[in-house]
């Protein structure tokens, strides 16, 4: 029992501790303003003409500067078009387009082997 009171009496001195920092407040700058961002961001077509560099993380991220990799290649298919998620850094582009080349080259290397 006496546990349990000096718990609830250290729960409570903690609780009231004050925190003096200032609160975060909400803007009101674009209070009246309706738009989707959705609609704002999903009409532009093209990546901005910038350094390229990721802001953020996957889910709540941002890319600037980034290229679009091509529907189809001779050896990849993009897939999900209409989640327009086919971006990525430049780099990122020519490492998916490299790697997607490589199993037709192994195959074709493979290929003396299953003929005989």
């Amino acid at each position: 029992m006496n546990r349990f009171i000096g718990c609830l009496a250290l729960v409570f001195a903690v609780a009231s501790c004050g925190d003096d920092s200032p609160r975060a407040t909400v803007s009101t700058q674009n209070a009246g303003d309706n738009r989707v961002a959705k609609t704002l961001f999903g009409a532009v077509d093209a990546g901005s003409n910038q350094p390229a560099e990721s802001v953020g993380f996957y889910s709540r991220g941002c890319q600037a500067g980034a290229v679009q990799l091509p529907e189809t290649g001779p050896t990849w298919q993009a897939m999900r078009l209409s989640r327009n998620r086919n971006w990525a850094q430049a780099e990122t582009v020519d490492f998916i387009q490299d790697l997607s080349r490589l199993p037709r080259r192994w195959m074709a290397g493979k290929a003396s082997m299953w003929a005989t």
